[in-house]
C-alpha cells in the first residue's frame, strides 16, 4: 500500500510541476510553437518568390532574344538594359553582351563603353568576370585608344591571372598596329617567360 501511495504521490507532484511549467511559460511555449511552424512556411514562400523572380528574369531575357531576332532592336535593348540591374551575373553579361551586338547594329560603339564603365564602375562582378569585360572592352576600343588605357586594362603584372596570355597578345598587337616594335618585342618576351 505505501509504494501506492508514494507512486500517487509522485505522480501528483510531476503533474503539479508539468502544470507550474506549462503555466509560467506557456507565453513562451505558444511563441515556440508559433515560429516552428511560420519559420518553414516563411522559407518555402521566400524560395518560391526567388524561384518566380528568376522564372521572370529568363522569360524577360528570352523575350529580348526573339525581338533581337525579328530585329526589333530598340524593344530588345530597353529589356537587356532592364536586365542589367539584376544580382544574377550570367544574366548580367549575357545581357551585355547583346546590347553590344545591337549597339554594333545600330552603328553606336560609343555606347558599348558607356555601358561597360557602368557596370566596371558597380563592381557588381567577380574579379574574373571584370577581367574579361576589360578584355572586351580593349578589344573594342583597340583602334582608338592610347597606351595608357591599354595599359590600364590589360594589367600586364598580373601573371597569376588566367587571362594573362591573352591580355598580353592583345597588348602586343596594340604595339604593332602602333608601329611600336620595340615595346611589341618587349611584352612578348614577358609573355615567353611566363
Amino acid at each position: 500500500m505505501s509504494s501506492e501511495l508514494e507512486n500517487q504521490i509522485k505522480d501528483d507532484l510531476f503533474r503539479d510541476k508539468v502544470i507550474k511549467f506549462f503555466s509560467q511559460y506557456k507565453k513562451y511555449l505558444i511563441t515556440l510553437l508559433i515560429l516552428l511552424i511560420t519559420i518553414p512556411s516563411f522559407y518555402h514562400a521566400f524560395k518560391a518568390y526567388e524561384r518566380n523572380k528568376s522564372e521572370k528574369i529568363l522569360e524577360d531575357y528570352s523575350k529580348a532574344i526573339m525581338m533581337l531576332s525579328n530585329e526589333n532592336l530598340d524593344e530588345a535593348d530597353k529589356i537587356f538594359t532592364k536586365l542589367l540591374n539584376e544580382k544574377n551575373e550570367s544574366i548580367i553579361i549575357s545581357s551585355l553582351n547583346k546590347i553590344i551586338e545591337i549597339n554594333l547594329k545600330k552603328k553606336n560603339p560609343k555606347k558599348n563603353i558607356i555601358i561597360i564603365d557602368d557596370i566596371l564602375n558597380s563592381k557588381k562582378l567577380s574579379a574574373l568576370n571584370t577581367e574579361l569585360l576589360k578584355i572586351k572592352k580593349a578589344l573594342l576600343i583597340f583602334d582608338k585608344a592610347d597606351e595608357k588605357t591599354m595599359l590600364g586594362l590589360l594589367n600586364k603584372n598580373e601573371k597569376q591571372s588566367k587571362f594573362y596570355s591573352l591580355s598580353m597578345q592583345i597588348l602586343v598587337d596594340f604595339y604593332i598596329s602602333k608601329n611600336e616594335l620595340s615595346k611589341a618585342n618587349e611584352i612578348q618576351k614577358l609573355v615567353n617567360e611566363k
